[in-house]
């Protein structure tokens, strides 16, 4: 699974974690269509506004089709405190 994280800052594009960078959560995400998961792997920037915590990742569930739209909105949005580690 790949996810979306926030950039540094407005003026610093680069993002919190590097492209490539695995997200590690501590207790498994029930993603619809991929079971648990608790490793993902960074991809993309996202929510450039900055509407959510700095540390805020978005969960990537493929191009848009009918099956990955479903998904998507049955996964929802979390505001859970998640612990995890990147790397």
């Amino acid at each position: 699974m790949t996810v979306a994280v926030h950039q540094k800052s407005t003026s610093n594009h680069d993002t919190i974690f590097p492209f490539g960078s695995t997200i590690l959560i501590k207790n498994a995400l029930y993603v619809e269509g991929y079971s648990n998961k608790t490793i993902f792997k960074v991809t993309d920037t996202g929510d450039l506004n900055r509407k959510r915590d700095l540390y805020w990742f978005d969960v990537y569930f493929g191009l848009k089709n009918a099956t990955n739209d479903k998904n998507a909105n049955e996964f929802g949005e979390k505001n859970k405190n998640i612990a995890y580690t990147a790397y």
